[in-house]
């Protein structure tokens, strides 16, 4: 759970692409303080379509995403993004929350590098990200 004990959560993916990650300190901050009690887990945060918790540093707010093909199919791949690409592309340093390195898998294989890419998703598929695993269900 968000204290660090396990819990059970599910998650239905109700857009595409859907974000997974940690919203960022400042964010939980904000909406703690407008008395908001959407933080929890598997829920839309911000735009983190789907906050994972779990410790601060475990991932940041873009660390994978989980998308709906064309042909109906599912696809999962982590988010790489580093400090110099968001500071080309006139973000300010840290506010992907990319100053976080991303811990994400898929069926026991870290991922990370840009030569990663997408992986498809079939039912039974394991991923992390962040503190959280997940196990794929999908529909027949």
């Amino acid at each position: 759970g968000i204290g660090g004990c396990n819990d059970l959560f599910m998650v239905a993916m109700q857009n595409s692409p859907m974000t997974m990650g940690r919203v960022t300190p400042i964010v939980e901050t904000m909406v703690a303080s407008m008395g908001l009690t959407s933080q929890g887990l598997g829920g839309p945060v911000g735009r983190v379509d789907c906050h994972v918790g779990g410790p601060e540093g475990s991932c940041g707010p873009d660390a994978a995403v989980l998308e709906v093909t064309a042909a109906g199919g599912v696809r999962f791949r982590a988010v790489t993004t580093s400090k110099e690409e968001e500071c080309a592309n006139g973000e300010e340093e840290g506010e992907r929350g990319s100053d976080v390195a991303p811990v994400v898998s898929f069926n026991g294989r870290v991922l990370g590098k840009r030569t990663d890419g997408w992986h498809k998703v079939k039912t039974g598929d394991v991923a992390s990200v962040g503190a959280r695993v997940f196990m794929f269900l999908l529909p027949e």
